[in-house]
């Protein structure tokens, strides 16, 4: 079975968008929106919510008018129904702390459903085929800043704002709706109508400040994502600064990075300045218009003429709640513009990536494209049942692949190579068949393209011009590849040396545990053993942090010991280990019949290999077997 490639083409992407509070943030969010309400448990604890708002706005309104009856009982000085009044208040009091907490409860929970929705959703893109190593290496890409900070954080944030304003937004139509008809029936058409223009100059004022406010929260969270990574860096590589003493030129550029986001912090603290000016400016301006719309019934129309003292309180008191509570709704809403305006930044970043993700797995539809990565990253498992027989064959291996030598496994034709977004060619016109049988060492300076083949070979660089065709299926059992630099999860030792394979997957017989231990008694890794507490025990340190660069090339070594792939594709994964254990693993490869490609400087490493591939740079290259 053949996968053919053909030449790199471009597609063209969407540029992208000025973050700002307009339709492009509305049309974004409902993208979320679509996943946040995908099933039934989203749709069903909505309504909940919505109907713990009703029983709550029920519950406001009678608490609302308490103070008009507390002033007619006590002008009529009637004890009875004073003590009816304050019992009915005690119960109204504590049944409406009770909804307000299970809204609270409620939206929690809604909360970490979208939140879960959202990162699967991204997730399923993120880590499909090689989305993930795009996305963050090639230049193309470079304008999505932090996508791990994006998955995280910004989805964090935008799901912890729409939970906590959801209740607010979906039960405003209805309260503004009922609260504008007592309105109207208490003062007339002017009440409502001076309600509304108040609202929509307020809104308009709102909506000039929050656009700067989208834009630079976008750009907090791309500065706070750089500042993070930077420390990331220093600890990731705080051996080599501390071998170089730099770790004052470290502070300058960790400082400068901090200065970055400080300033645009403190620009957005100015802004913002502006916009809780104006929501404090409405929200008091608004207790003077509900007294100006009281007046309207008792001065201007005589509405109470004829009412007495103690009544006129009572109606006061309630037409004042109706008001209040009408121009508090409407207070409620800009008051949220600063909550919004987050949301927006954060929206803006999380569907931002989303789009890319759907871009780039697009690609992977792609005729050409699908074609050449077929077999680069499907989701597998081992089997648990294997053969008896191979497993007696082998001292250290499983999973023993029937092959014979001579067996193509993967054939490029007059290939080409460049690196993105790059015209000079790394490797042009090359020819070579990789077959069960012959292992191939390939040589060069560095930067010549040794790594970049591999990369061609793995499916995660196109080639520029012709063919690769992949005989068999380019993952376990057939082919595994080692990179350079070794890769460890945090995870149990198991785990490392069963990995890409997931452990829980894997046998955990007595006989499997102690085939384990003999790999790692084999290459001198046996301490490791009583170090990690056994093979199951999961740590909590960094690997690649614990384990010296020997130890690290070893331990990865022994993936290709417990796989036994047929081809195994490795990236001088034996620099850093002696001589004696370089001769032991090869040989051993040799033993158990896996093919190796082998990317390597030394000398040594020509007598385990039959066919030298030497890149020349610049494209050029020598192909030539070895004696």
């Amino acid at each position: 079975m053949g996968c053919m490639s053909s030449k790199n083409t471009t597609h063209s992407r969407a540029p992208v968008n000025e973050i700002r509070f307009n339709w492009l943030f509305v049309r974004r969010f409902f993208v979320l929106f679509k996943i946040m309400f995908t099933g039934v448990f989203s749709s069903t604890l909505a309504l909940f919510i919505v109907l713990l708002g009703v029983i709550e706005q029920l519950l406001t309104y009678h608490i609302g008018i308490l103070p008009s009856e507390f002033y007619e009982v006590l002008g009529g000085r009637d004890g009875d129904a004073f003590r009816m009044t304050s019992v009915k208040a005690i119960c109204l009091i504590l049944a409406k702390a009770f909804i307000l907490t299970s809204v609270t409860y409620s939206t929690n929970v809604l909360y970490l459903h979208w939140r879960q929705r959202i990162c699967h959703r991204i997730h399923l893109l993120y880590f499909n085929r090689f989305v993930y190593y795009e996305i963050n290496h090639l230049q193309a890409y470079r304008d999505v800043d932090n996508p791990d900070q994006r998955i995280t954080q910004d989805v964090e944030k935008t799901c912890r704002i729409f939970s906590d304003i959801f209740s607010k937004v979906i039960m405003s139509p209805f309260i503004i709706g009922y609260y504008t008809y007592k309105t109207g029936m208490s003062s007339g058409y002017i009440g409502p109508l001076s309600i509304f223009c108040y609202f929509i100059v307020a809104t308009i004022i709102n909506k000039f400040l929050m656009s700067p406010i989208v834009r630079l929260v976008a750009e907090q969270e791309r500065k706070e994502g750089d500042f993070r990574f930077k420390h990331v860096s220093v600890r990731n590589h705080s051996e080599a600064i501390a071998f170089y003493q730099s770790g004052s030129l470290e502070k300058l550029f960790t400082e400068k990075d901090l200065e970055n986001l400080l300033n645009t912090q403190q620009k957005l603290i100015n802004w913002r300045f502006f916009l809780t000016y104006s929501n404090n400016s409405f929200d008091y301006f608004g207790a003077i218009l509900s007294y100006l719309i009281i007046a309207i019934p008792i001065l201007l129309l005589g509405t109470y003429d004829d009412v007495s003292p103690v009544a006129m309180s009572g109606i006061i008191s309630r037409n004042s709640f109706y008001y209040m509570y009408l121009i508090n709704s409407f207070s409620t809403l800009t008051d949220l513009t600063a909550r919004v305006s987050d949301m927006a930044g954060t929206t803006h970043r999380v569907v931002q990536l989303y789009e890319y993700l759907l871009d780039l797995n697009s690609d992977y539809t792609d005729s050409a494209w699908s074609e050449e990565v077929c077999y680069g990253n499907d989701v597998f498992f081992p089997k648990k049942v294997e053969n008896e027989k191979s497993q007696k064959s082998s001292k250290y291996l499983t999973n023993v692949n029937s092959t014979t030598n001579g067996m193509p496994i993967l054939t490029l034709q007059n290939a080409s190579l460049r690196l993105p977004n790059s015209t000079a060619y790394l490797i042009e016109n090359l020819s070579l068949e990789v077959q069960i049988g012959r292992n191939v060492l390939i040589t060069g300076d560095s930067s010549s393209g040794k790594s970049s083949l591999f990369r061609v070979f793995c499916g995660f660089w196109k080639l520029y011009d012709g063919s690769i065709v992949r005989h068999v299926p380019n993952r376990l059992p057939w082919v595994l590849y080692l990179p350079q630099k070794p890769y460890f999860p945090r995870a149990s030792l198991r785990q490392q040396l069963v990995y890409p394979f997931r452990e829980t997957y894997c046998s955990d017989s007595v006989q499997d545990s102690e085939r384990l231990i003999n790999m790692l008694r084999f290459l001198k890794l046996d301490h490791l053993v009583e170090r990690c507490g056994g093979l199951d025990q999961v740590v909590d340190w960094d690997w690649n942090h614990v384990l010296t660069p020997g130890e690290s090339q070893r331990l990865s070594i022994l993936r290709i010991f417990y796989h036994r792939p047929a081809v195994a594709f490795m990236d001088e994964v034996t620099s850093a280990i002696g001589a004696d254990y370089e001769k032991q693993v090869y040989e051993t490869l040799r033993t158990e019949g896996v093919t190796v490609v082998s990317i390597g400087h030394r000398h040594s490493l020509r007598s385990f290999h039959q066919v030298e591939l030497h890149l020349n740079g610049h494209g050029s290259y020598t192909l030539s077997a070895i004696d």
